[in-house]
């Protein structure tokens, strides 16, 4: 085989094919650019056809283009002879992401899909430290549920938005910095304890204000306010597995 060709199952879109012999142009190809870019950087000497599926819709908020650089990039650094070590694959896709949406990534939502299982990620000058958090993760999971409102939006542009603010020094955003940060602290105690009824207080609620509109509405007209309630089980004869295909973004309950 002497082409790439790259397809993305459920979204309508057309496959993509490039001859090995003009690789070079995916640094431009505007089609599943993600996926495109990330060939390019490789440039396999070998064809394939590479198939993208994701059940999270584009834009949900749920790190799906970072699962998918994610997985992309281990399935080509093994096609190429691995030719790099793991540990910098989440360099690689934030870089390489970084010039698709054309605003700096972050690295926080790739450490799930690199390692999975529950972290704690420790931003430090000398780099990311990830912390394996050893908790009950079927407790967890049965306290989660995950809904697709409708809403798709654009988290780069509006992550980058907060970060020009940060820099510009506005004083609302580092007081919301330094409660995020002292709320993600005592989170980890309180999930590492096992103790959900903490888990699931102001704390929770302070780190979903991400929420919609719609999502709000949501959770009122469902009888739950953000993450009240959490402590508790979710009612009998809801399976998460089912909601989970509802997928945009998670409420905690």
């Amino acid at each position: 085989m002497t082409a790439v060709l790259c397809s993305s199952r459920g979204t309508g879109r057309s496959p993509l094919k490039q001859d090995l012999a003009a690789i070079e142009d995916l640094v431009v190809e505007e089609r599943l650019e993600l996926i495109s870019k990330l060939v390019h950087f490789f440039k396999p000497k070998t064809g394939f056809h590479l198939i993208a599926n994701s059940l999270a819709p584009a834009g949900a908020g749920l790190g799906g283009s970072s699962a998918l650089a994610i997985a992309c990039i281990g399935a080509l650094n093994r096609l190429v002879g691995n030719r790099y070590d793991e540990r910098k694959f989440i360099t690689i896709a934030a870089n390489i992401e970084t010039t698709v949406i054309r605003v700096p990534a972050g690295f926080q939502d790739y450490y799930p899909a690199q390692y999975g299982s529950a972290s704690c990620l420790h931003f430090r000058a000398d780099g990311i430290q990830r912390e394996a958090l050893e908790i009950d993760g079927t407790q967890l999971e049965k306290r989660i549920v995950i809904c697709y409102t409708g809403e798709p939006r654009l988290s780069g542009t509006n992550n980058w938005d907060i970060t020009k603010r940060h820099i510009d020094g506005d004083p609302e955003l580092f007081e919301l910095f330094s409660g995020i940060r002292d709320s993600a602290l005592r989170m980890r105690a309180a999930v590492l304890a096992n103790d959900w009824n903490e888990v699931g207080g102001n704390d929770a609620r302070r780190l979903s204000q991400s929420e919609t509109p719609r999502s709000r509405r949501d959770h009122a007209a469902n009888g739950e306010a953000g993450s009240k309630g959490f402590g508790q089980r979710r009612r009998r004869g809801q399976s998460l597995r089912r909601r989970r295909r509802r997928v945009h973004s998670f409420s905690l309950r």
